[in-house]
């Protein structure tokens, strides 16, 4: 059975508990946490030279700095975006 974001979720909860069959549910669970949170650390935007446009560093996603938001995620993966020189 593939893990989904709401089983994981459940699975990560402190108050749950549950006896599994197998550690690797926990440790699937666990690397679908880890994937998550770190997509919430900005990373450095692949800029375009002399330009507001760029590429996402995780997909490669052709993405636009606006122009008054400090903290920007990719349309495609949610990757947050560092756009600082």
């Amino acid at each position: 059975m593939e893990m989904t974001y709401e089983r994981a979720a459940e699975i990560l909860d402190p108050e749950h508990r549950e006896n599994y069959d197998s550690i690797e549910t926990v440790k699937e669970a666990c690397r679908m946490g880890m994937d998550a949170l770190k997509k919430q650390i900005p990373e450095k935007v692949n800029l375009w030279e002399n330009s507001q446009f760029g590429n996402c560093p995780l997909c490669h996603e052709v993405v636009y700095r606006p122009a008054l938001r400090k903290r920007v995620y990719c349309c495609k993966c949610g990757q947050a975006l560092n756009w600082e020189d």
